[in-house]
């Protein structure tokens, strides 16, 4: 054989190595795809069953999960080795293999839990022993994939933990049973679609829904919404709660906005967003969507906590000098609230807002900060002094440095408090007495997951989690 003739037939091995790797890559994104990506305008009802297998001594699950969308489509995951390898191969790849790299990572995130040992939690009621249940959902989309769009929120209603993801859909499912041996998820329609004019909430984009909250059979939603023309600030919406169809109208949007034109920093991840509903108001965290000095402008609602009147909608400013409350807390007990706030690189904030008179309490961002800004340089306008009480501003009652990405916030028990990050993947136990915070109480604990918000009902904790396949991760005992 000629030189010629080899060289010809090395030329059409590298041609058809390089159009086997085109089709095995486009043959990865449209698993990618079907993992993780459902349009909600796609959605009429469907229903996801699980059914879990849990081990005595480890917190791995067996799942079957159905997949109903449209009304028709089914499509049936039997995550087991075989299976996998068989529904890869023969809905993607045909004849081909698929790539083990892929298949593997599949088969981790399916079929464990990233918790390697059970988490114990000890308050004034007792020692607490949780095993964990990670339950991926498969039509949450991919948080990297979705430009870093917040996934999932809880809320509970009666024995149900009711969810909305980031881009509106919106469901249930039935508190954990006492046979810990079936998950049943069921969507709920709603007009959120036709309702919501900032389309960009249901794309790929940082904008979405940022809460859920659920009182006296009412459901509330906040979210990013464009106030005006490339102008945003967070709204809410609200409406009957109904689990089988859901209509929502405005309950509360604001005048004035973060301009994007305006603002060179202008971030929607900065923007707070999550409720708390106490005697007449509904209380709305605000970030300050990087608008730093609008968060000691007593003319804009960026950077505050915003107290709105349940009957006649009139609103009042609870606090101010805030930089994005990614979680809020009501004590009844006690009359004050409790945020949980990032911090620009490093100085996470823990936050007591008293709620016993009329005064506007000012916690000093930009102005104070125990962080740093992200390039390292100074801001005139963003100091950052590193005390806030030299400057008349209230102190935080805890700061992380570094930033542990704090989400939510809630009590466990009567001086107990559950933190979540998502940064750091640790979910801290503390108490609270009175407005100190406890050193010597808190716990650190390793869940390798972002977590974004959680619920806590009969000492079982349910957290929202926003891995590669995202889900929900229960703590049960």
């Amino acid at each position: 054989m000629t030189k010629f003739f080899k060289s010809i037939i090395f030329i059409i091995f590298l041609i058809f190595i390089f159009f086997s790797f085109l089709y095995q890559n486009s043959k990865i994104k449209e698993i990618e795809k079907k993992l993780n990506l459902v349009e909600p305008n796609s959605i009429n009802q469907r229903i996801v069953k699980t059914n879990d297998r849990i081990s005595s001594n480890t917190s791995q699950i067996d799942i079957n999960i159905q997949n109903i969308k449209n009304n028709a489509n089914f499509i049936n995951y039997f995550f087991d080795d075989t299976k996998i390898k068989s529904f890869i191969k023969s809905e993607f790849f045909n004849s081909f293999s698929p790539p083990y790299d892929l298949y593997t990572k599949i088969r981790k995130e399916l079929t464990t839990s990233n918790i390697d040992k059970l988490i114990t939690l000890e308050d004034a009621e007792g020692v607490f022993n949780l095993n964990a249940v990670k339950v991926p959902l498969m039509f949450l989309p991919n948080y990297k994939n979705q430009g870093s769009k917040p996934i999932l929120y809880l809320d509970s209603y009666n024995d149900n933990i009711i969810g909305v993801t980031g881009d509106g859909i919106i469901f249930f499912l039935k508190e954990l049973d006492s046979q810990k041996s079936s998950i049943q998820i069921s969507f709920i329609i709603n007009n959120l679609n036709e309702l919501v004019q900032n389309s960009k909430v249901f794309k790929k984009d940082y904008m979405s829904f940022k809460d859920l909250l659920i009182k006296d059979d009412k459901i509330y939603l906040s979210l990013v919404d464009e106030i005006e023309e490339n102008c945003y600030n967070f709204s809410i919406l609200y409406g009957e709660l109904d689990l089988h169809n859901l209509e929502f109208d405005y309950f509360y949007k604001p005048k004035d906005c973060s301009n994007i034109n305006l603002n060179k920093n202008f971030n929607s991840h900065a923007s707070g967003g999550r409720m708390q509903i106490v005697g007449n108001e509904l209380i709305i965290t605000n970030g300050d969507y990087f608008d730093w000095p609008k968060a000691q402008d007593t003319k804009s609602s960026l950077g505050k906590l915003v107290g709105i009147n349940l009957f006649n909608k009139k609103f009042r400013f609870i606090s101010m000098g805030h930089r994005n409350p990614q979680g809020l807390y009501y004590n009844s007990e006690t009359n004050f609230l409790i945020s949980s706030e990032h911090g620009p690189r490093g100085g996470d904030e823990l936050n007591i807002i008293p709620l016993d008179n009329n005064q506007i309490y000012n916690y000093g961002w930009p102005i104070s900060s125990y962080g740093e800004h992200y390039d390292g340089k100074f801001v005139e306008e963003a100091p950052l002094n590193k005390s806030h009480s030299d400057f008349g501003f209230v102190e935080p009652i805890k700061y992380f440095s570094p930033a542990l990405g704090l989400s939510e916030i809630t009590q466990y028990s009567q001086n107990t408090y559950i933190l979540t990050s998502m940064a750091s993947g640790k979910l801290l136990k503390f108490d609270i007495e009175g407005k100190k915070y406890i050193e010597n109480t808190e716990e650190r604990h390793e869940l390798n997951e972002r977590v974004r918000d959680l619920v806590i009902k009969n000492k079982n904790i349910y957290l929202s989690i926003e891995s590669n396949i995202p889900g929900i991760l229960i703590l049960y005992e």
